[in-house]
């Protein structure tokens, strides 16, 4: 009895011994991709911090969450491959039911393990989608999923998933991707696009309404084109489809005193201060 429990005494100390040397870290690097709206291989490393053991084999899941961990799916899984600290592994990625990418890095052979040491280990590549279904979703956080390192002998590691952001580019901060912001350069998470009434596809907060000419300024040009329609109104040359105004903002049918004050508003502006978009010239407004 007594021997019965020595060994059970002896088995618990090496166990002890043996569980905190046996940690391991698996984190995505960098920490933040930046990948845009369509982009076609964006690669996502996996690292790998094993102060203490040699690792045989590693199987995870990364997950996609939006900032508020909401499950989202506009990452597409296509193919792993090997880094230097792995030229002879055996590396597979497939997508899961659920939208998960596993990722599967394996040895060869018994004889071969990774060495103690810190990052990649795999590179995981993906496709991202363009579809307007994640206007307004900048970044997702990789989780690392039912994580299993394996150390030299195959028995699982205690092991810890680090998770890291992929962000679509966003110049201005707002929370609206660049691909899809109607005024990259300056911050409108409204997004607002009033002026014309109809909307033009370029935010107002950027928007130069008065540039009429599309030439990235508001200047003496656009002036004689402002005073050209003013005063035009339903008595007076109306407003129309085949006769457009040049500065009815309100697309009212009439250039009055309330245009001026918002044609005032553009003046000056150029390619040295704050420069306007880049536009399309065309009729100011689509009459009925």
């Amino acid at each position: 009895m007594k021997t019965h429990s020595t060994i059970i005494e002896v088995m618990l100390l090496i166990f002890c011994v043996r569980f905190p040397l046996c940690a391991a870290q698996v984190a995505i690097t960098p920490e933040s991709v930046v990948a845009s709206p369509g982009d076609i291989g964006v690669d996502v490393g996996i690292c790998l911090d094993n102060p203490e053991d040699f690792v045989s084999s590693i199987q995870l899941d990364l997950c996609e969450y939006t900032v508020e961990e909401e499950p989202i799916d506009f990452m597409a899984c296509i193919f792993c491959k090997l880094t230097e600290r792995t030229p002879t592994y055996n590396c597979e990625s497939f997508e899961l039911p659920n939208g998960c990418c596993r990722v599967l890095l394996y040895r060869p052979n018994p004889d071969y393990s990774i060495d103690p040491g810190l990052c990649d280990v795999v590179t995981v590549v993906y496709n991202i989608s363009d579809s307007e279904e994640y206007i307004g979703t900048p970044c997702i956080i990789n989780i690392p999923e039912n994580t299993v390192v394996g150390d030299f002998e195959g028995l699982p590691l205690t092991a810890v998933g680090l998770s890291g952001e992929m962000c679509f580019p966003d110049i201005d901060t707002d929370g609206m991707p660049d691909a899809w912001d109607n005024c990259p350069s300056i911050s409108n998470p409204d997004q607002l696009d009033t002026y014309p009434p109809q909307g033009n596809g370029i935010g107002d907060a950027c928007d130069c309404e008065a540039n009429f000419d599309c030439d990235a300024d508001v200047d003496a040009n656009d002036v004689t084109a402002f005073l050209t329609d003013f005063g035009r109104n339903q008595y007076n040359r109306p407003c129309t489809a085949q006769n457009p105004c040049y500065g009815d903002f309100l697309c009212d049918g009439d250039v009055d005193a309330y245009d001026v004050i918002k044609f005032l508003e553009d003046f000056g502006r150029s390619q040295f201060n704050n420069p306007c978009p880049v536009c399309e010239a065309g009729n100011w407004c689509v009459y009925q």
